[in-house]
């Protein structure tokens, strides 16, 4: 995804609060893609980010319609943790609400 300036300020301000915070340790914008952002993240701190992800709605200190630039951040293996995650809550409450919608019915 191509960043356009005002991506970019979000993003900075994003590895701002991560590195305020001690998530990474450094980071660097190579070119004007998301995939250019190269993050140092900290030991133990990706696995801490993704928890906060799904469980904290007032997480690093960031606006909530920023919370998905944490997730493009994320190493591979914790975003790809966080996808699997998401989509299977989706699918139990869309089961859930299935079910009431066809208990209601009856």
């Amino acid at each position: 995804m191509k960043m356009t300036a005002k991506k970019r300020e979000r993003m900075t301000r994003v590895l701002e609060a991560l590195k305020s915070r001690n998530y990474i340790k450094s980071y660097r914008i190579e070119g004007d893609d998301v995939s250019s952002v190269v993050t140092e993240w900290v030991e133990g701190q990706a696995e801490r980010a993704f928890q906060e992800l799904l469980h904290n709605v007032d997480a690093f200190g960031i606006k909530q319609s920023e919370r998905g630039w944490v997730a493009c951040l994320l190493p591979k293996e914790w975003r790809d943790r966080l996808t699997d995650t998401v989509l299977a809550r989706t699918k139990e409450s869309a089961i859930r609400l299935c079910g009431m919608i066809l208990n209601k019915q009856k």
